[in-house]
């Protein structure tokens, strides 16, 4: 073959190879440029060469959130040791304080919380980056740190743009009450229970607005809250244990103390007035007030009688209520003790199987007698027999005390106040039962007054 041969041939096959090329690049197109993900490298390349250190900053941040929101106490030094590394390698972005202060407000650092935000604050006022709102944790943290107005300010600014939570409310309104700004705490503490009662705080809320009209001397309209806030916290579980605890921690008394009044305890109300009343306290008067009112209580109606044989129960209270001054005699030295005497009266003892004593089993009937259809069992309605319930057990006989509240007073001091109720107690004398294997218990608080 010529050389021009040579060539022509080489052309074709050069020109068949890329026919085959554009053939296979038609069919199989490389991947589409991802123009979005070219864009972000280039913007991660520029912010971590305008500030070293970026991505090392929020992976950091991202790995602490995760921990924060989970809340576990495990997860919680670590977040710390990764927010506090952040915000040395970028002190002016808010992201790594506001993590930092939210797990600081979880641990009940109130300070350290407070000024975490407050950076925070001061860099971002609208940061969200959490379910939390920054200004709300602010809020709680500044007044538990004492700082009040600041507290005050950030709760506004929330409001301001209007947060509408119950918890908002209930923060803003135990600031101003504990500002003694009665009349600005009841106007939000208000609008607070005109939210959802099933929010966890509304009960809170209710139990402030009581607190605040009390100090504020209305009767009716202190009545009319803590009917509410009994009625959503019966067993006054929240009245003295909000989340975060008190803006002034010795509020916990008299927000018990004023529950236990409304609850029906005027023997625990007492006792719990007359220790914030001894304490350096903003509202000493007024729980003085309360001490008085609530020492002439009637202890009749606070004996309960428990029986299981027909017995007086108005000869039991008359018992136990005759030698209670005696009893509370006994608390001089111990005012802010509270106890519960109960006195046990057992009757004879039982004869029968019951007690383990044998029975002599019952003469077989005449080879001839018509046996006797067995008694029908009672059936409920959806099937099964009524079992009766089994006998209860008795308490112990004799008079137990029980300390229900202790205050400020020494073991030793408790201790001698508890022996003298009980040999004071030797002398009571409740009705005996007469039915074999019942008894009789009754119990009364106890307190100086």
């Amino acid at each position: 073959m010529t050389t021009r041969g040579l060539a022509l041939l080489a052309g074709a096959a050069c020109l068949a190879g890329a026919a085959r090329a554009d053939a296979q690049s038609t069919r199989y197109p490389p991947p589409p440029v991802d123009h979005d993900a070219e864009a972000e490298q280039y913007s991660d390349f520029w912010e971590n060469a305008i500030e070293p250190g970026r991505d090392r900053y929020d992976t950091l941040v991202e790995r602490a959130a995760k921990l924060v929101v989970r809340r576990a106490d495990e997860n919680r030094d670590a977040a710390v040791e990764m927010l506090d590394e952040a915000t040395t390698l970028l002190p002016d972005h808010a992201d790594a304080w506001a993590w930092l202060g939210l797990v600081r407000e979880d641990a009940g650092d109130w300070a350290g919380c407070a000024e975490a935000l407050g950076k925070a604050w001061t860099i971002d006022a609208g940061w969200h980056a959490a379910p939390r709102p920054l200004a709300l944790a602010l809020g709680t943290c500044r007044a538990r740190a004492g700082d009040l107005d600041g507290a005050a300010a950030a709760l506004e600014r929330l409001v301001d743009h209007g947060d509408e939570r119950v918890e908002t409310y209930y923060r803003l309104g135990e600031v101003y009450l504990a500002q003694g700004r009665l009349d600005d705490a009841r106007d939000v503490l208000t609008v607070a229970l005109d939210g959802s009662p099933a929010d966890t705080f509304y009960s809170h809320a209710a139990w402030a607005l009581a607190v605040t009209e009390d100090r504020a001397r209305d009767p009716a309209a202190t009545e009319a809250a803590g009917t509410v806030a009994l009625a959503r916290d019966p067993q006054l579980y929240r009245a003295g244990d909000p989340p975060g605890g008190f803006a002034i921690a010795s509020d916990r008394l008299y927000y018990q103390a004023l529950a236990a009044t409304f609850a029906g305890q005027p023997e625990l109300a007492l006792v719990r007035f007359r220790q914030y009343a001894a304490a350096d306290t903003p509202w000493q008067a007024r729980a003085r007030d309360h001490v008085d009112a609530l020492a002439g209580f009637d202890v009749a109606t606070r004996v309960r009688v428990d029986k299981t044989d027909v017995i007086d129960d108005a000869a039991v209270v008359k018992a136990m209520t005759r030698i209670e001054p005696t009893l509370r005699a006994c608390l001089a030295d111990a005012p802010q003790l509270l106890l519960t005497v109960r006195h046990t009266v057992l009757g004879p003892p039982r004869t029968d199987a019951g007690t383990g004593a044998a029975r002599r089993p019952a003469p077989p009937p005449p080879r001839n007698a018509k046996r006797k259809p067995a008694p029908a069992k009672p059936v409920r309605p959806h099937g099964g027999t009524i079992r009766p319930p089994p006998p209860r057990a008795a308490p112990p006989a004799g008079t137990q005390v029980t300390i229900t509240a202790t205050g400020d007073v020494d073991a030793e001091t408790a201790e001698a106040a508890v022996g003298c109720v009980v040999r004071g107690a030797a002398r009571l004398a409740l009705p005996a039962p007469r039915t074999p294997g019942t008894w009789l218990s009754a119990a009364m608080p106890l307190v100086y007054r």
